[in-house]
């Protein structure tokens, strides 16, 4: 469980350079044409890209550098005029509405993580503690999640036989819970 998450922690963390990319590609794309392409549309876009991505902070921050971006391509190109007023308050107003977006994105994301402990809790206190044995079987049991993000909803256990005192050997059997709620997937078969 802890590498699947370590994983979607990564692809996160790569996704939060998307703004920076996006107000990259604004100045390589301005440059490449001579400023033959307005590209204000890639600038307002940073801050709602940064609204699912980055902190409050960063999100505000994003936005004041689509200004400063814009206002140094402005200047790199021309001397700043008034029609340029427009899409410099259109990118403050496209910053505030990311801000509000993400202030609810993280109130969202702090009750669905309080969700799902709760829920792993419930279900570590309703399964049973497997013996570890039964008779002459050993018996191992291994924890899968249902899916990629959830921390619960797959169990699977696996009991090996071992020569007993007499010389036979038990049988092995796997067992594994049924799928989680709604056609998920089961846990794999142990190896």
């Amino acid at each position: 469980m802890r590498y699947r998450h370590s994983t979607a922690e990564k692809r996160r963390q790569r996704l939060r350079w998307l703004p920076a990319a996006v107000i990259g590609c604004a100045f390589v794309i301005d440059y490449a044409t001579l400023g033959g392409i307005n590209v204000f549309p890639l600038l307002a876009a940073a801050p709602g890209t940064a609204a699912p991505l980055l902190s409050l902070g960063g999100t505000i921050a994003t936005g004041v550098a689509a200004n400063v971006a814009g206002m140094a391509l402005i200047l790199l190109e021309r001397a700043p005029a008034r029609d340029d007023l427009v899409p410099f308050t259109s990118i403050v107003l496209l910053t505030v509405v990311a801000a509000v977006l993400n202030v609810l994105l993280a109130r969202d994301r702090r009750q669905l993580r309080t969700s799902r402990e709760v829920a792993a809790a419930v279900q570590r206190a309703v399964l049973p503690e497997l013996p570890r044995r039964v008779g002459p079987l050993t018996v191992a049991s291994r924890y899968e999640v249902a899916h990629e993000e959830a921390a619960i909803g797959g169990t699977s256990s696996r009991s090996t036989g071992r020569r007993t005192a007499s010389g036979s050997s038990s049988p092995m059997c796997a067992a594994r819970a049924p799928g989680g709620a709604h056609g998920q997937r089961p846990a794999r078969h142990l190896p």
